[in-house]
């Protein structure tokens, strides 16, 4: 059995639910419990589905490694002006 990491693409075999693995569970019996995320751009509100590792397979290796990421450019915001010292401080 291949070893699912966060951020693969996985199937359930049971259900056929598809999505990208974004946490793992590990219990102190062994069982590994996989929570995937939808590949929607809107996912459903019940939340992520936590499923046994062993009703997993992979569909893609590393598939939000391959997304591209959008760049964000962060503007310099200039606000008020040069600031004076304020000789009626306490302590100056």
């Amino acid at each position: 059995m291949e070893e699912i990491e966060l951020g693969d693409k996985v199937k359930d075999l049971v259900t056929g639910f598809v999505g990208i693995a974004v946490a793992k569970t590990t219990f102190l019996n062994g069982c590994i419990q996989i929570s995937i995320a939808e590949c929607k751009k809107k996912p459903s509100s019940e939340g992520d589905p936590s499923i046994d590792s062993t009703n997993l397979i992979v569909v893609e290796k590393g598939f939000l490694n391959k997304l591209k990421k959008p760049k964000v450019k962060i503007k310099k915001k200039l606000v008020g002006g040069k600031t004076t010292f304020q000789l009626g401080m306490r302590g100056y």
